[in-house]
């Protein structure tokens, strides 16, 4: 008797190695996750949309703009699962976790005007802020129901599969553009800094129902 093939799935979006939790978020927490990452997905779509202006590579142009139409359209996902009730976000508004979050946004910001080259101005982008979307992301995968939360499920698989590519240009994007270890130990610095922001917010979605 001969085991049955294993799945392939290489980019990890069952719960093949984190046992999957099983739990549903009560809709309070729902209505907060959906709206935070509507929110995170609207600013980065600016932040990428305005990246494309300050790069001078024509091969990065190229790839900030598809990336900052994949943040467009998981922003109107995100739209769609804000619960349509009074009580949560009836005007489906994006909401900012807080003000550090919103401090971030501004320094990823800043540093696309502020410093010279491109790895440093898109290290804050690629080595965290999508990493820290798709750790959260993950996280939220996990726990949601594949019988009462079919479409949200959809959704974050959808958006994983996008991020983690997206996450995968990027980086051998910024490994190509690496010159000598002075401009590493700039981007280095700028990732601390922009790490720090969110080690400090406590995390992307700082919520009582999961950790990230």
């Amino acid at each position: 008797m001969t085991d049955e093939p294993k799945s392939h799935n290489p980019l990890g979006l069952e719960a093949s190695n984190w046992a999957r939790e099983s739990r549903s978020l009560p809709l309070s927490e729902v209505a907060l996750r959906a709206s935070i990452y509507k929110w995170y997905e609207s600013r980065a779509f600016e932040l990428f949309g305005s990246a494309v202006l300050k790069v001078a590579e024509g091969d990065l142009k190229l790839m900030l703009n598809r990336h900052s139409l994949h943040y467009g359209w998981h922003a109107e996902l995100w739209h769609n699962h804000i619960p349509e009730t009074p009580a949560y976000n009836p005007t489906k508004q994006a909401l900012a976790p807080g003000q550090a979050h919103e401090t971030l946004v501004e320094v990823l910001a800043d540093t696309l005007e502020s410093v010279s080259t491109s790895a440093l101005k898109l290290v804050g982008l690629y080595r965290v802020l999508l990493p820290y979307q798709i750790t959260s992301y993950q996280s939220y995968l996990r726990s949601v129901s594949p019988v009462s939360e079919a479409a949200i499920e959809r959704s974050l698989k959808l958006i994983l599969r996008d991020k983690i590519e997206d996450w995968q240009e990027g980086e051998a994007a910024l490994q190509r553009l690496v010159v000598n270890r002075d401009e590493l130990a700039l981007m280095a610095d700028k990732q601390l800094e922009v790490e720090t922001i969110l080690l400090d917010a406590g995390g992307l979605v700082p919520s009582q129902g999961l950790s990230f």
